[in-house]
């Protein structure tokens, strides 16, 4: 029953893709780009779910880069520009990009597997982990930027305005500031009393590939995660670079629903992809009985803050400006 959701709604997802690709370009002022990478990208996610013919590890890695090439030519369609070329433009941006990835893969894996212990990989050692962790974090975090460039793009290809944002609030100033102390306190905070909850059942250990006994409070995940949200939020407001809230505060909101879209998208495709072959399982998360596709809910509701975490990041150290993130 799970395969043919999970094969299902590949097709599904597939057919949006196409239709949103061949889009009338002459409504958006840019030049039509080649559909070499669309159709390429077709290819790899169809090869993606050929478990006969492929092994898993390979038909992930197929699944990455189907996703990348079909979210990426539509970047291209509606922005004139690629996310690929404009990472891949220097050797100094590749690094930066790396950098970026496996600052936001370290935190998202610290938090949820190495500390909070939701998920684990059944079929990983800790050498394959190591090993993949920067180039399999970096293909990831790509899947993610390029579904949320995309689905902005499509946004902003049903507006007729573009809010801009002009003079600051009265009240910005304290907010943020308030959000970057609680972002400092609330990251060292959570991690202690997640260490102390160790404490109680023999201390810490790390467990890759196998569930954990016993679960780590979720409101001490939150405070962790939130925390670094904040923290990131009050250095954009600091470089004086504009950040979702701002856009928020400004009543421009096209940013956060790309992330909910682009969430929603591929929490779905991905996990139904991900019950085919469990690259991944996930233990101790509250109401996980609830599901939907055979994936549970909480989990697809977890999914922007993936996004989140890589765009804040992204904003930050990223010295170029990208119009599409």
């Amino acid at each position: 029953m799970h395969k043919l959701s999970g094969y299902g709604l590949g097709y599904i997802f597939l057919a949006v893709f196409l239709v949103i690709a061949f889009l009338p370009t002459n409504k958006l002022r840019f030049k039509k780009v080649s559909n070499i990478k669309y159709y390429l990208g077709v290819f790899f996610l169809l090869t993606s779910y050929m478990t006969p013919v492929f092994s898993r590890g390979t038909c992930h890695l197929f699944l990455g880069f189907g996703c990348i090439l079909i979210f990426d030519r539509l970047t291209e369609k509606f922005y004139g520009k690629s996310l690929l070329q404009e990472i891949s433009q220097s050797f100094k941006n590749i690094l930066i990009f790396f950098f970026i990835s496996t600052i936001s893969g370290i935190i998202l894996e610290c938090g949820a597997q190495w500390l909070g212990k939701v998920w684990f990989y059944p079929y990983a050692d800790i050498y394959t982990y190591s090993i993949l962790f920067i180039p399999g974090f970096a293909i990831y975090w790509l899947i993610v930027l390029e579904s949320y460039a995309a689905l902005k793009g499509v946004l902003n290809y049903f507006r007729n305005d573009k809010k801009n944002i002009y003079k600051e609030h009265a009240f910005e100033p304290f907010l943020q500031k308030t959000l970057g102390f609680l972002g400092i306190i609330l990251i060292p905070i959570s991690i202690f009393l997640i260490l102390k909850d160790y404490a109680a059942y023999g201390g810490y250990f790390f467990s890759l590939n196998q569930k954990a006994d016993y679960p780590v409070k979720t409101f001490l995940l939150m405070m962790f995660f939130l925390g670094f949200l904040f923290l990131f939020e009050f250095i954009l407001y600091l470089k004086k670079t504009d950040s979702f809230l701002k856009e928020m505060l400004h009543c421009d909101f096209v940013s956060l629903l790309a992330i909910l879209l682009a969430a929603a998208i591929m929490g779905i495709f991905m996990e139904t992809h991900n019950t085919m072959y469990y690259y991944w399982e996930y233990s101790h998360w509250p109401l996980q009985h609830i599901k939907l596709f055979n994936v549970p809910i909480i989990i697809l509701l977890a999914w922007p803050f993936h996004y989140f975490i890589i765009l804040y990041l992204f904003r930050i150290f990223w010295k170029k400006t990208i119009t599409t993130v």
